[in-house]
């Protein structure tokens, strides 16, 4: 299991979560990993949302999403929302594969620690 907190997420909901997921991990014979998303979304300037601020809006729930499966740009594909960097490609290929070796070996990363409550 990764566990995916996002920055900027409230402390109590965190922590509930956090007492969740340690309870569920001590009751699984594999082990768990935390996943940490602190990527804000280049947005554009000026763009804007009816469900959020993208001049004070940080990393949030399922903005994960578009980097573990790699669609970025679609973000993009009615109006320009986000102004993608490298940096953005780069983290997204990089999720993927910590996402693909933990399918194929159970672990993320050779040097990814284990979470263990």
């Amino acid at each position: 299991m990764i566990l995916l907190i996002e920055k900027g997420a409230r402390l109590p909901a965190i922590a509930a979560l956090g007492r969740q997921v340690a309870a569920w991990a001590r009751a699984q014979k594999q082990p768990a990993y935390v996943w940490l998303f602190t990527r804000r979304h280049p947005y554009t300037e000026g763009v804007r949302f009816a469900d959020h601020d993208p001049a004070t809006v940080g990393a949030y729930h399922t903005g994960d999403a578009p980097c573990w499966r790699g669609t970025l740009e679609p973000l993009n594909l009615f109006r320009r929302t986000r102004d993608l960097q490298p940096v953005d490609a780069e983290l997204a290929t990089r999720m993927q594969a910590l996402l693909l070796s933990f399918a194929k070996t159970g672990v993320p990363a050779p040097d990814w620690p284990r979470f263990d409550p």
